[in-house]
C-alpha cells in the first residue's frame, strides 16, 4: 500500500512539474517546434510591456488620460494582454505604496506579478491552450481572463480529440476552430471604463460561416507533431499556422480588398473599393488606418498626389483627436464595413495619362503618432499592401 501511495505521489509530482514547465513556451518548443517558431514572430508573443513599445506607451498615455497610476492601468489592460497575471487589481495598500513610491511587501508583490517570467512571454501557448471553458459575455467590459475558467494540472486543450501523452493530458474544445469565442474574448470589448470598445471586431462581423482562424491562421496542413521524437506510431494531424497573419506581417490585405479605376470623363474617374471580408478594414486597435495613395502622371512626370484615408476619428472632451480608449466621441468613421463597396470620384490634373494607386497600412495613423512618441519603426512605418497602375 505504501509503495502504491508513493507511486501515486510521484505521478502527481511529475504532472505538477510539467504543468509549471509548460508556462515556458520553450518547453512546448521541444515537441511543437514549427508552432513555436510561428508564434515567436506574432504580436501574441509581444503582449508584455517590456517587449512592445506601442503597448507600453499606450498604457502610459491611457493612465494619464484616465488619471490612473501606470501599474493600475497596466493591470486593467492585462486582463487580455497578460490574462494569467497573479494580481488582477490593486488593493488600497498596494495603491498607496505605489503612488508614494514606497517599497513595501505589497509593492514588491505587484512588481513580481508584473515581471514574472511566464507573464513576460506574452499570450503564449499556456494561455490559449489552458482555457477550459469560456463564460457568456454579459457586459462589454467583461473580457480576457474575466471570461475564462482554466484547466488544472497538465491538461492541454486544443482542436483534437486524441489520447493523452506522457508529457501532458489532452482534451478537445470547440472554440479553437468551430467558433470565435476564444478570439473574441479579447478581440471584442471595452476592457477599460471608457465607453468605446478597445476592440470591436466581433460586433463588426457579418459572416457567421467564416471563423477568425480561417483567415488569420490559414489553411490546414498535415504535419507530424514532435518531429524530433523517433516513434513508429506517430499520427499525422491537420494543423494551422500560429503566425497569426495581419497587415503588419503578411499580405492578408490582398485577400481582403479589391479596387478598380474607370475613366468617366475628360478629367474624371471612378474609383471602386470593395471590402471582401466580414469585418471592418481596418479593424482592431482604434489608431489604425489604411491610406489609398493616388499619384497622377504624364508619362514619367508626377503631376499631383491625393490620399483617401480609411479610419475612425475619435475626439476627447476638448475635441482634440485622440485614441478610442480615451475618447468621449467619434467624429467620423470611414473604415470599410463588411463586404461594402464604396465609389469615389477622382479628378485628375490636365495631361494625366497614368494613375498609380498604392494601398498602405499604418499600425498607428500618422495623425496620431505624435501622441505616443513611438520610436519603433515597426509601429510607425507604412506597410505597403497593394499597388495597381491604370492608363488614363
Amino acid at each position: 500500500m505504501k509503495k502504491f501511495i508513493f507511486f501515486l505521489c510521484c505521478i502527481c509530482a511529475f504532472q505538477i512539474s510539467l504543468a509549471a514547465d509548460m508556462m515556458n513556451p520553450n518547453v512546448c518548443k521541444s515537441c511543437h517546434e514549427e508552432q513555436h517558431k510561428d508564434w515567436k514572430t506574432s504580436l501574441h508573443a509581444l503582449s508584455h510591456e517590456d517587449s512592445n513599445e506601442l503597448y507600453r506607451k499606450a498604457v502610459t498615455w491611457a493612465a494619464n488620460e484616465n488619471h490612473k497610476l501606470y501599474d493600475d492601468q497596466l493591470l486593467e489592460c492585462g486582463q487580455c494582454h497578460n490574462p494569467k497575471m497573479q494580481i488582477k487589481k490593486m488593493d488600497a495598500d498596494m495603491f498607496l505604496a505605489t503612488a508614494l513610491n514606497i517599497d513595501t511587501q505589497k509593492s514588491q508583490q505587484l512588481q513580481e506579478a508584473i515581471n514574472a517570467d511566464d507573464i513576460k512571454t506574452g499570450v503564449s501557448c499556456y494561455i490559449c491552450h489552458h482555457v477550459s471553458s469560456i463564460k457568456p459575455k454579459t457586459d462589454p467590459k467583461q473580457s480576457g481572463y474575466k471570461l475564462f475558467d482554466w484547466t488544472l494540472g497538465n491538461i492541454i486543450v486544443g482542436p483534437y480529440d486524441i489520447e493523452s501523452t506522457l508529457f501532458h493530458a489532452n482534451e478537445y474544445r470547440d472554440f479553437f476552430r468551430e467558433n470565435d469565442n476564444l478570439c473574441l474574448s479579447c478581440h471584442q470589448g471595452q476592457a477599460t471604463q471608457n465607453k468605446f470598445s478597445v476592440y470591436n471586431t466581433g460586433v463588426e462581423s457579418a459572416d457567421a460561416e467564416k471563423r477568425c482562424v480561417d483567415c488569420h491562421m490559414g489553411s490546414l496542413r498535415t504535419e507530424i507533431i514532435a518531429p524530433t521524437i523517433k516513434r513508429d506510431d506517430m499520427t499525422p494531424r491537420e494543423v494551422k499556422s500560429h503566425f497569426f497573419k495581419g497587415a503588419r506581417n503578411s499580405d492578408i490585405l490582398k485577400e481582403a480588398l479589391d479596387f478598380n479605376l474607370v475613366k468617366i470623363g475628360e478629367n474624371e474617374a471612378k474609383l471602386s473599393v470593395q471590402n471582401l471580408i466580414s469585418h471592418n478594414v481596418p479593424t482592431g486597435f482604434g489608431g489604425r488606418s489604411m491610406v489609398f495613395e493616388i499619384s497622377f502622371f504624364n508619362n514619367a512626370k508626377l503631376l499631383d498626389k491625393q490620399n483617401i484615408d480609411f479610419r475612425a476619428i475619435f475626439k476627447n472632451a476638448t475635441m482634440l483627436e485622440t485614441f478610442n480608449y480615451g475618447a468621449t466621441s467619434m467624429s467620423s468613421d470611414t473604415r470599410l464595413k463588411p463586404f461594402e463597396q464604396r465609389d469615389f470620384k477622382i479628378t485628375a490634373p490636365n495631361g494625366t495619362n497614368k494613375i498609380t494607386i498604392n494601398v498602405v497600412y499604418y499600425v498607428i495613423a500618422p495623425q496620431l503618432q505624435e501622441l505616443l512618441q513611438i520610436k519603433s519603426e515597426s509601429h510607425i512605418k507604412p506597410y505597403k499592401a497593394m499597388q495597381k497602375e491604370f492608363k488614363f
